[in-house]
């Protein structure tokens, strides 16, 4: 029997012959990949954190409180996340994959991190998704695991029961919070699918969207709905016509809107000029 050290397995596993071998019977295997999914769609505690005692007493005064090397490595990347532009992303990448080391068992947390961060500030989506990319290329379908985590977090935004016994302010203010998840996940979904994380998800969504946009009644929503709309047709389909399916639904909510500026704004989603 052959025994190996931790160091020997990290690096058979680690190898390019044993990653190419492993992806393969990962591909090939169903059950594997279903209980992956299923494993991958399990609601996360996010409250849980691993803490360390303090080896210099429990509750010494003055002293920092207790707190593990996971617990600071969650804060340390939450924070490098709240920072990322086109100036930082290079540096931050290199400054995450440090507190990753050994640490694959956050990955749940910080993919959920990531897709948070793209729902809220949509313009750094392309950006968190390569960030993605570089931190776990060489895990084996990493794409399939966004996704799903992508679906379990659409599935809470679109579940989640608005609080009838809050203020009728608050009660706008968790409306038009949920609206603008529903907008962020339409534009993530659109640049999954152009990066290759995902196919065929784009079309449902629109459909969704278009539904959504339909029923919208508070004029400055509709238009945000709107805008977003025109951005993610821009992107999809630049300056060619779009299909006719798209151009029959569109002409008609153009057709049932009262409002001059959204009808416009609405108009331009046909041209995109």
């Amino acid at each position: 029997m052959i025994l190996h050290s931790d160091e020997s397995i990290k690096e058979i596993t680690q190898s390019p012959e044993f990653q190419k071998d492993y992806g393969l019977y990962r591909s090939q295997n169903t059950e594997t990949k279903e209980f992956r999914k299923f494993i991958d769609s399990i609601e996360i505690n996010k409250k849980y954190f691993r803490l360390a005692m303090n080896k210099q007493g429990y509750r010494r005064k003055h002293q920092r409180a207790n707190v593990g090397e996971d617990t600071l490595a969650i804060k340390e990347i939450t924070s490098y996340l709240n920072k990322v532009t086109e100036q930082t992303i290079t540096k931050i990448t290199g400054e995450i994959q440090k507190r990753l080391v050994d640490k694959d068992y956050l990955m749940p947390l910080i993919i959920d991190s990531v897709i948070e961060k793209s729902l809220l500030y949509t313009q750094y989506i392309p950006m968190y998704l390569g960030l993605v990319k570089d931190l776990y290329r060489t895990v084996p379908d990493i794409k399939e695991t966004f996704m799903t985590r992508i679906d379990v977090i659409h599935k809470g935004i679109v579940e989640a029961a608005v609080n009838t016994e809050e203020s009728d302010y608050l009660q706008f203010c968790a409306k038009n919070k949920r609206l603008d998840k529903l907008i962020g996940h339409s534009l993530l979904i659109t640049e999954c699918e152009k990066q290759g994380f995902v196919e065929g998800r784009i079309h449902p969504t629109l459909d969704s969207f278009l539904t959504l946009l339909a029923e919208e009644e508070d004029p400055s929503e509709t238009y945000k709905c709107v805008q977003c709309l025109y951005n993610i047709m821009k992107s999809l389909y630049g300056r060619r016509r779009l299909p006719q399916g798209y151009i029959v639904r569109i002409q008609g909510l153009i057709d049932e809107e009262k409002s001059s500026k959204i009808k416009y704004k609405m108009m331009d989603i046909l041209e995109r000029r």
